[in-house]
């Protein structure tokens, strides 16, 4: 598949999948510029290919609202890269075998995660079937950050049978694992007491910026709003 290429100061797909137009698109940004045209890059982000996303990203990502993606399991944003998430984006957990939802967002120690969602179009995370009951739900997006914390932590001491350390905290009470605002986590119907969703805060740092975050059921319903 041929990669995506946009200008949004500039953003194209890098990495593995398509080297060769990176360097076309650095090399094109050069030659306006010899010619006296400005055209600054700011940066560079990978659209994904594919609209199923698992495991690690290791490189700077956007994900774009004309298409709705799925994540397998917890997507692990990793290598200090950030992931860009445009405004009326929408994500799907996959369920599980059973009736079972395990899944979403972790931003490790030096990563960022930027959704910029609006009040009419915001960043939506949800399970990919929620006209079921489940019996267990764990979901939603992990921030883990470089501020003090109360000794040396990992997240499976909080969801055990991850697999991976995931340690967090640090030295930098200012630390930012990024923006996010108007931002929904919606979970499905379960059965019992074993719901786990939500936005989670581990070592973030003052100057990660989080507000309008709306978790609730997928029925109206009593939800939590962080400003």
């Amino acid at each position: 598949m041929n990669p995506i290429v946009r200008n949004k100061g500039s953003r194209t797909w890098s990495g593995h999948w398509s080297c060769i137009g990176v360097l076309l698109f650095l090399l094109a940004a050069c030659s306006k510029e010899d010619e006296g045209v400005t055209n600054p890059i700011t940066a560079l982000y990978a659209i994904p290919p594919e609209d199923t996303l698992k495991g690690m990203i290791g490189e700077n990502t956007l994900l774009t609202n004309n298409r709705t993606w799925y994540i397998d399991g917890w997507l692990c944003i990793t290598n200090e890269a950030s992931l860009n998430i445009e405004p009326g984006t929408v994500l799907k957990v996959l369920k599980g075998s059973r009736k079972d939802v395990e899944g979403g967002l972790i931003i490790t120690r030096g990563a960022t995660m930027i959704a910029n969602g609006t009040k009419y179009a915001p960043v939506i995370i949800t399970a990919s079937d929620t006209s079921i009951i489940y019996n267990r739900v764990k979901m939603g997006i992990m921030l883990l950050g470089k501020a003090p914390v109360a000794g040396a932590l990992s997240v499976t001491e909080v969801f055990p049978g991850m697999n991976g350390s995931f340690a967090y905290g640090g030295q930098l009470p200012g630390d930012s694992s990024g923006v996010l605002q108007n931002l929904q986590i919606i979970y499905p119907y379960i059965r019992r007491d074993g719901l786990k969703a939500g936005l989670f805060l581990y070592g973030t740092g003052s100057r990660t910026i989080i507000k309008d975050i709306n978790v609730r059921p997928v029925v109206t319903g009593i939800h939590m709003r962080l400003k």
